[in-house]
């Protein structure tokens, strides 16, 4: 009911149709479509609009617009109180942090996450997944971010973040010349990482589904290296799409879909279920902020 009550408030409050539609980017049909449904609500006549788009609004009407107002103002109230009890809360959280996790999800939810709760302090560890485990069982860290990995049978893997892999080329202007790379994906040269991260075994993995043999392999020591390689037109790789996707928007490279079985997920790691008020927050607000920028 709030946007039908801030249509109804605007319109009392400008007295213009033409600058409702303006100010709240709806159309005509919508604030029509508003007035209906709070009078079907209330049971009441608030406002009649004529052909010329004049208003007049009800005693009704005028009514429903001062306890509108009432409700809005709450509404302020509310989140500045609750933004004042976000400063109450304080403490520390040491994070054991996956590499592409660190790079290209957290800075994000960390800019939005500290400036909610400014009174609790981040470290970030970053690290392989196993040694991130490994740590974590011996108490370095309070929650560990890992990609989701069969060897860490310790620890419950909960995920919160699917991560799809992406094949990636040189930046092309035409399709004709990303298409030239399908048919020659044999002849260009593959860059890859080492044999014990994931990103290898996708690679592996995508080769073997197509009979690739690459005539010449490259390895590299992170994806951002990868990154930067295809780019300058060293060859081509499968990446994370989230190490990917800021280089396609800059017409840097090209993406090309894989399906389904090249995903894989992110998962939060603890070593006692009985966590801090501190890091229970910090998971909460993880997985809401995860569902809601990475569908």
């Amino acid at each position: 009911m709030l946007p039908e009550l801030k249509t109804f408030m605007s319109i009392v409050e400008v007295n213009n149709i033409d600058k409702v539609i303006e100010n709240l980017n709806i159309s005509k049909a919508t604030i029509y479509e508003h007035i209906k449904y709070l009078e079907q609500y209330f049971s009441s006549n608030i406002a009649r609009i004529s052909e010329k788009n004049e208003i007049a609004i009800t005693e009704s009407g005028s009514l429903l617009y001062k306890r509108a107002k009432q409700i809005f103002n709450i509404i302020d109230d509310t989140s500045i109180e609750l933004i004042q009890n976000n400063d109450s809360i304080q403490g520390n959280i040491k994070l054991g942090v996956n590499f592409t996790l660190e790079e290209y999800v957290l800075p994000k939810f960390l800019s939005y996450f500290l400036k909610k709760y400014p009174n609790i302090n981040v470290e970030i560890f970053s690290d392989h997944n196993q040694n991130i485990c490994d740590r974590l069982h011996g108490n370095e860290f309070d929650i560990g971010l890992i990609e989701e990995i069969p060897s860490c049978r310790v620890f419950k893997q909960t995920r919160f973040l699917r991560d799809k892999m992406v094949l990636i080329i040189p930046y092309a202007n035409t399709i004709k010349d990303i298409s030239s790379y399908i048919n020659e994906f044999k002849f260009k040269r593959w860059i890859t990482r080492e044999s014990s991260c994931s990103t290898r075994k996708f690679i592996e993995l995508f080769l073997k589904e197509n009979n690739i043999n690459p005539e010449d392999i490259m390895m590299l020591g992170s994806n951002y290296a990868i990154k930067e390689a295809v780019k300058n037109n060293l060859g081509i790789s499968i990446i994370s799409k989230f190490v990917a996707e800021p280089a396609y928007k800059n017409d840097e490279i090209c993406i090309l879909p894989l399906d389904d079985s090249y995903e894989r997920y992110f998962s939060y790691i603890l070593n006692n279920e009985d966590i801090s008020e501190c890091s229970e927050i910090f998971l909460n607000e993880l997985r809401s902020f995860c569902k809601r920028f990475y569908k």
